[in-house]
């Protein structure tokens, strides 16, 4: 049992919460064969990292920075919370400030959701429109 409580006190550390019976088979496996478990937990741990998007390449948060460039009721300050409550320490301001300092701009002239579709081209999270989609659109308004 103490076992136990050291792992609780050390994902505490991690914010991650212990539930004891989700635990216990991983528990049994690293007490069972050692090497093999934890070589397990690392390679488990390395999948998720791997997985993690940067936050400037994540279409969540884009979706985010839509919104708010599109809601003139949305406060940036509201907007700043929603970022950080959101996505937590992926969040960094400076990463952001760029585009942040655009959309103000833009909004002058009513085209921030414009300049947030190029940024969002720009960092791989919405494809470009294709020469034929740009012709249709061409065709199409004249």
């Amino acid at each position: 049992m103490v076992a136990l409580s050291k792992i609780d006190v050390e994902l505490a550390i991690t914010k991650i919460h212990f539930k004891p019976e989700e635990w216990l088979d991983l528990i049994e496996i690293i007490l069972m064969n050692p090497t093999e478990g934890l070589d397990s937990i690392k390679a488990a741990q390395q999948l998720m990292q791997v997985k993690v998007v940067p936050l400037l390449e994540d279409a969540a948060a884009w979706q985010l920075v839509l919104w708010w460039a599109g809601d003139d009721s949305l406060s940036f300050n509201s907007f700043l919370q929603e970022m950080q409550d959101t996505f937590k320490e992926r969040y960094k301001f400076d990463d952001w400030k760029t585009i942040f300092d655009q959309v103000f701009e833009a909004s002058c002239e009513g085209t921030a959701v414009k300049v947030v579709r190029a940024a969002m081209t720009e960092h791989g999270v919405l494809n470009p429109p294709s020469v034929a989609d740009l012709s249709s659109q061409a065709s199409s308004s004249a």
